[in-house]
């Protein structure tokens, strides 16, 4: 089965750093990661934990995005 890229929708709900955030997830192939974390930014309940692991994915996509340009 190949595999299709997905297009990423922003959610209104969210803020514009995390809508970006999860347009990078989707342009680097891991849609589901960003599908999840996008369902866990909109749980109130899980705040603080979210917040974390937002920064935490967030460092890494900006690594990987600039290791990326720097091989082109």
């Amino acid at each position: 089965m190949a595999y299709r890229q997905k297009d990423y929708t922003y959610n209104p709900n969210l803020n514009s750093d995390e809508n970006l955030l999860l347009d990078k997830l989707f342009k680097l192939k891991l849609s589901h990661m960003a599908e999840e974390l996008e369902r866990q930014l909109l749980n109130p309940n899980s705040e603080l934990l979210v917040k974390l692991f937002y920064i935490i994915i967030l460092s890494t996509v900006n690594i990987c995005l600039s290791i990326i340009i720097m091989h082109k």
